[in-house]
């Protein structure tokens, strides 16, 4: 039930309900036919508002508003408020307002903005400040990601993890890096440009067919390295990762002349982090020009136009 208070501005004094709650602001005055001079209800939306609507929808007789800042008295007065069209305050300049009165129609007579409010019977609940909560829930998110750093700087530094394909790489194995007549450097650069930049290893791997060479692509994102112990790619020590991935991309490169019977060419790893590609998702690129031996190009391959690229998923190949 609502709560009651004396409500004094001016000489003008009335006795009044209380509404501080959902059900109460829903129900109001609505319905009533009338109420006695010298009453009227008193709303408290908890804390000072910019702007306040009022649904009159249902409401039978006319009303007088008057708006109460929480510290500064009115802050605005609305008269003789016809049913059913909604009453609203918009002040963007002045104070809002915590509490509204709602009295009959001309009992607001003479009442202006700055007059002091007096009331009696009610004491307002502590206002909820937005600005301070706000404050202090941004000051918490500072402080428990010092908390996490300083947790992580803290912690025993992991082992290194192992490769994520069998075997050991020989001491002295370089990819190559020579021309091979081929695949311009630039047409490489642009099917490195090509990989998708997304944290799907299924879309990341594939071969393609270029002239009488076959380019094999993998990219490399959080997902490939599931498994490995390193953190995702906002966090962790990023030359470490690139390192490991290098050691991978050579026995990747080695693994497919076995699995595919071709010859490589060249091939290596390619970050796409910085310039020119600004990948977001990828590492980089671990890339591998191949030869392809005849009885590919005859019985697997079949006949193509030289001036075609054929992308193929690495099953098929």
């Amino acid at each position: 039930m609502p709560g009651q208070a004396i409500v004094t501005i001016r000489e003008k004094k009335w006795t009044c309900s209380v509404a501080n709650t959902l059900a109460e602001f829903t129900q109001g005055l609505s319905g009533v036919s009338s109420i006695p001079a010298g009453t009227g209800m008193l709303f408290d939306l908890g804390y000072d508002q910019k702007t306040i609507e009022i649904d009159m929808s249902k409401m039978l007789f006319p009303l007088d508003i008057i708006f109460i800042n929480s510290t500064q008295g009115v802050v605005g007065v609305m008269n003789n408020i016809e049913p059913p069209l909604p009453a609203e305050l918009d002040n963007e300049v002045l104070p809002g307002a915590r509490l509204f009165l709602e009295v009959n129609a001309g009992e607001a007579q003479g009442i202006e903005d700055g007059d002091n409010v007096d009331i009696q019977g009610y004491t307002q609940p502590t206002q909820l400040d937005i600005s301070s909560l706000m404050n202090f829930m941004l000051i918490m998110v500072v402080v428990i990601m010092m908390f996490k750093m300083v947790d992580r700087a803290l912690e025993e530094p992991k082992e290194r993890p192992r490769m994520l394909y069998p075997g050991k790489i020989p001491p002295g194995y370089k990819p190559v890096h020579h021309s091979s007549g081929g695949i311009s450097e630039r047409k490489l650069q642009e099917l490195i440009g090509e990989v998708p930049d997304v944290n799907d290893p299924d879309r990341i791997c594939y071969w393609v067919e270029a002239d009488d060479e076959m380019v094999y692509l993998e990219g490399w994102c959080d997902k490939c390295l599931i498994g490995t112990g390193f953190p995702t790619i906002e966090a962790g020590n990023h030359e470490e990762k690139i390192a490991y991935i290098k050691d991978v991309t050579q026995e990747t490169l080695k693994r497919k002349v076995k699995e595919k019977g071709l010859r490589l060419i060249r091939g290596g790893f390619v970050e796409t982090i910085g310039p020119p590609y600004y990948t977001a998702n990828l590492y980089g690129v671990t890339y591998g020009v191949y030869k392809k031996a005849e009885e590919h190009h005859s019985s697997n391959l079949g006949e193509y136009d030289a001036s075609r690229i054929i992308r193929h998923e690495v099953s098929e190949w």
